[in-house]
């Protein structure tokens, strides 16, 4: 696992789309998983390496829609677990990197920033600080596709 943790943050832009992909599919969540599974999911997890989360984090905001498409996905899928909200919201900006509307350019970028709000909001209630899941609720409540307005002003020359 260790090995897939560095290919994910080494390789060619296309493998890691690829292995990240393949990694939220060896993690997904599936609704009554025993506490056994959980374990399994939680020590490949840990084998990726310590820098692993603070790299998918920041994989959320690059410029490179499929590293980014990919990167969400896996959160997604990685919030099934409670463990999984923990560590991410550990890590530095996650939070913030989720909730970045004006990054995604697609419909489907925008959705999946939604749905993985509303899922940290069903599944993180105990692990997310108060003022923290009111940053999220507000998001929720915005919407997926939400565009904040800039103000404008008009001035006139006497």
């Amino acid at each position: 696992m260790s090995s897939f943790g560095v290919a994910i943050a080494s390789g060619p832009i296309d493998l890691r789309v690829r292995h990240i992909d393949a990694l939220a599919m060896l993690l997904r969540f599936k609704d009554g998983e025993d506490h056994e599974t959980e374990a399994i999911a939680n020590k490949w997890y840990k084998w990726l390496g310590d820098p692993f989360s603070s790299m998918i984090v920041a994989y959320l905001i690059r410029p490179f829609p499929d590293l980014r498409m990919a990167s969400l996905r896996l959160v997604f899928e990685l919030i099934g677990y409670k463990w999984a909200i923990g560590t991410l919201c550990r890590t530095s900006n996650f939070l913030d990197n989720v909730m970045k509307r004006e990054i995604e350019t697609a419909a489907e970028g925008r959705q999946c920033r939604y749905d993985i709000v509303c899922k940290l909001i069903d599944n993180g209630e105990t692990i997310i600080p108060p003022e923290d899941m009111i940053k999220l609720k507000l998001f929720r409540r915005e919407g997926a596709f939400f565009v904040e307005r800039k103000p404008m002003i008009d001035m006139e020359n006497d």
